[in-house]
């Protein structure tokens, strides 16, 4: 199976990609296809990886979802505030200020919540062309630093830590239970 790399046309096999996770057999187990010690499933460790590349679409995708959430968050809010600041007095001392000093209408509820949905679709649209924008910035970066260095596991269980990993070799740890 083939691979192609993003941004280049060459082919990429499968056995020479470092992020298609292999499966380990008997045969393979001791060393793999780049002379890498690996290791069988009873000591299995973590694979440390790079994130070499963010692609500029998917990241668009993703902060357009984080943004929506956010403008929920942010209109709750702002639901939750006017009606604090409305059975504490606020709005009607403010109100009655405004009135006062410019003979304008007051502030109401149509008002005030135009402002912040405005406000909150402004966040949503530049949290979504900034994602995108941030991709390619962090694409830049890593083909010069050489990307950000993740711990994965391919056998889908958690990383083990050290005291971990010793107190399994040395027999006598009991299992504890998880809070």
């Amino acid at each position: 199976m083939t691979f192609h790399s993003p941004g280049d046309d060459s082919v990429v096999k499968k056995e020479d990609n470092p992020y298609v996770p292999r499966t380990q057999t008997a045969a393979n187990a001791e060393e793999d296809t780049r002379g890498q010690k690996t290791h069988t499933a009873e000591t299995r460790e973590a694979e440390t990886r790079a994130i070499m590349y963010v692609d500029p679409m998917s990241a668009m995708k993703m902060g357009f979802l984080l943004g929506a959430v956010m403008f929920a968050v942010w209109i709750v809010g702002a639901i939750v505030l006017f009606l604090v600041l409305a059975i504490v007095g606020v709005w009607s001392r403010l109100n009655s200020l405004i009135v006062d000093l410019t003979g304008a209408e007051s502030l109401g509820f149509g008002l005030y919540f135009g402002a912040v949905l405005i406000l909150g679709i402004i966040e949503l649209g530049v949290i979504t062309l900034f994602a995108p924008v941030a991709a390619i910035a962090y694409n830049a970066t890593a083909a010069l630093l050489g990307g950000l260095r993740i711990k994965v596991d391919d056998s889908g269980s958690a990383i083990t830590t050290r005291n971990d990993t010793a107190a399994k070799t040395s027999g006598d740890a009991k299992p504890q239970a998880e809070t």
